[in-house]
């Protein structure tokens, strides 16, 4: 736990650059990878990375999980932060798949949410989903828990709560801008 305290507080510090914040994020990636992989017992593992922030996750998750196949969603969220689906691209599912959503902010759980109702609705069974992600807020576990009560969360840490914006409290600021540069 001491090590992933150390990565969050440098991904939470503001003067952290980019190289230093992916850095930070690879090595986080790396420790919740490892713990996943200790849970899930299938020989069938799909990546679904939400676009663009999941992405960051992929390659350390390609490397832990070398035989997963892929798949994409991109969600855009419009003026009142409502989720759309915009994009997607999956394989084939059945039951038996053990479906990784990576996504390293879990906000509101809108996101997670569309994205969940997409891959059950093509075959993903709940209780062989796991929601992987770095920091969480309550609102956003609590949404999703409600919904699929049987999905497997993984977060680094659960921060507070959701500012009067959504975003979380304390949070570390967009993470797709940060990773990427583009902020």
């Amino acid at each position: 736990m001491a090590e992933i305290n150390k990565l969050l507080s440098i991904l939470r510090d503001r003067s952290t650059n980019m190289i230093s914040f992916k850095k930070a994020s690879n090595e986080l990636a790396i420790l919740i990878a490892e713990s996943v992989k200790k849970e899930i017992n299938s020989e069938s593992v799909v990546l679904v990375p939400i676009l663009r922030a999941g992405m960051a996750l992929l390659p350390t998750f390609m490397d832990t999980f070398e035989s997963a196949r892929v798949g994409f969603v991109g969600i855009h969220r419009d003026e009142k932060a409502f989720p759309h689906l915009y994009y997607e691209k999956l394989p084939p599912l059945s039951a038996t798949d053990h479906v990784i959503i990576l996504d390293p902010m879990v906000a509101t759980g809108g996101s997670t949410l569309v994205t969940l109702e997409k891959l059950t609705s093509i075959g993903a069974d709940p209780t062989h989903i796991s929601i992987v992600g770095m920091i969480g807020a309550p609102e956003g576990k609590e949404a999703i828990l409600n919904r699929f009560p049987s999905i497997h969360l993984h977060l680094a840490i659960l921060d507070e709560k959701l500012d009067d914006k959504k975003y979380i409290f304390p949070g570390l600021g967009d993470f797709g801008d940060r990773f990427f540069g583009t902020n």
